[in-house]
């Protein structure tokens, strides 16, 4: 594996250059990355060292794919390569699926109520307060020695980049750094603190001076913003987006009744027009 840096100081005159011109900025066992796969990836906003550190990752994940790749290749016999049988069943299983969204796909015909989302609450406790203490927040997990810190930590700490760029947020923390940044979802206390060192002094009222929270364990380094704070969930701290999903439910439901149905229906016509026999 070749791994090549040089377009560390030629990345400003790519986006003028031409596909021919096109750079490889890595190789392993025969396989080439060019310089236009990760731009095109890229997180759009980002400043040229923000670029450079975004490619440079780019490049580790890239490689460390197809490392594995050639290990497994290398490793495993031709019968344990072979997933013929799985793949016939993935393929099955994903025309059927894609049969079940065409005829669901007609949302009008699931029609759900205000007194069905009132009586599901009900039924599930939803409507119930509940003694916990309850918070909105942001936080990104790193580890101590993270080049990323500053970086994240410009965007988060900066109401009007953290409201704009959480795009730039996910593609920098990938899938490898942990992260959460849904504004509208409350969250238990007691269920964060056991995740991250969050110990909250003035919990009544959230302010600029305790908005804004850097801390570290002997392992990671967090990046917390606080968005509100509640002695306990009622109700009213129920977001529309948990409205939304309780009524995604019931329509699902509604769905999955109709699915049935109509498999029921086919079977029988099957039957009656002698396609199968029991």
């Amino acid at each position: 594996m070749k791994r090549s840096l040089f377009f560390l100081l030629l990345l400003p005159l790519f986006f003028s250059c031409k596909k021919s011109d096109d750079i490889v900025i890595a190789e392993a066992f025969g396989n080439k990355l060019y310089l236009s796969e990760a731009v095109e990836v890229m997180p759009k906003g980002l400043n040229h060292q923000d670029s450079v550190d975004f490619i440079d990752r780019y490049i580790q994940q890239w490689s460390t794919e197809k490392i594995v790749l050639h290990e497994a290749a290398k490793t495993l016999s031709l019968s344990e390569k072979n997933f013929t049988e799985e793949l016939n069943r993935l393929k099955t299983q994903l025309l059927i699926n894609a049969y079940y969204e065409k005829i669901t796909e007609d949302t009008s015909l699931f029609p759900v109520t205000k007194a069905e989302i009132r009586n599901f609450m009900e039924l599930y406790g939803m409507n119930e307060d509940t003694e916990k203490e309850i918070v909105k927040l942001n936080y990104v997990k790193l580890s101590l020695n993270s080049k990323l810190i500053p970086q994240i930590k410009s965007i988060l700490f900066d109401e009007t980049k953290r409201v704009s760029e959480k795009k730039t947020i996910e593609k920098l923390c990938g899938d490898s750094i942990e992260y959460f940044i849904e504004d509208e979802k409350w969250l238990y206390l007691d269920d964060i603190e056991i995740e991250i060192p969050l110990h909250l002094n003035e919990k009544g009222s959230i302010t600029d001076e305790n908005r804004y929270i850097e801390t570290k364990d002997k392992q990671y380094y967090y990046l917390i913003v606080l968005l509100d704070y509640r002695e306990k969930q009622t109700t009213h701290e129920l977001s529309p987006s948990e409205y939304d999903n309780v009524r995604s439910m019931i329509q699902q439901q509604k769905k999955n009744k109709y699915i049935r149905k109509k498999i029921d229906q086919l079977y029988q016509e099957a039957i009656a027009q002698k396609k199968i026999s029991n």
